[in-house]
């Protein structure tokens, strides 16, 4: 299928660039061709809830604050490489976000890839953002769509009523001794078939 001709395609990008994100981000394995697609969805939508942890600490579970975000699964050119983008639309400041992210993604397990190798930033043309996001349309389809990681509601509260000083300690734990380490439990690891 010619993605470029699809109507529906075409839509959902559209769609993309209008939401405005800020963030757009890679998230890649040491090795994407031997992780299997439930351990690379489990480990990024844990490394997205820990960074709305750090944000909002227990209002995530309690009230379901969140960081607007879509996620996307991509296999690359061989079709096996597999790999996450994503935008982010934070209540804060883009860089920031970016560099939290990075630190989260490099700590999250044994298969991500390090800080200094992972690329998150601000994006710098939506239209750019949103048709790269959607490159694999074609093949995948709306299988390309990580649902399970994207948070698309918006905020039952005010994001700026959880600034304060609780959150800046959880950010700066993030910022200053590195993220949150995710140690998997040898259930978790024989339930999605890895060891």
């Amino acid at each position: 299928m010619n993605y470029a001709d699809n109507k529906a395609w075409h839509q959902l990008r559209h769609w993309i660039e209008q939401q405005g994100f800020t963030v757009f981000g890679t998230l890649k394995f040491f090795d994407g061709t031997a992780t299997n697609e439930a351990r690379g969805e489990q480990t990024v939508r844990n490394c997205l809830n820990a960074l709305d942890r750090a944000y909002y600490g227990k209002a995530v579970e309690n009230v379901g604050m969140r960081h607007k975000r879509l996620v996307f699964k991509h296999l690359g050119t061989s079709g096996a490489n597999l790999h996450y983008h994503f935008l982010a639309k934070p209540n804060s400041n883009p860089k920031l976000y970016a560099e939290l992210a990075r630190l989260q993604w490099a700590k999250m397990n044994k298969w991500t890839i390090s800080a200094e190798e992972t690329q998150i930033d601000a994006v710098r043309s939506n239209k750019a953002a949103s048709a790269y996001v959607l490159h694999e349309y074609g093949k995948l389809g709306a299988d390309s769509i990580c649902l399970s990681a994207s948070s698309l509601n918006p905020p039952p509260r005010n994001p700026l009523s959880y600034r304060n000083l609780a959150q800046l300690r959880r950010l700066l734990r993030l910022h200053d001794l590195g993220a949150v380490d995710f140690d998997w439990s040898a259930d978790e690891c024989n339930a999605l078939g890895q060891t």
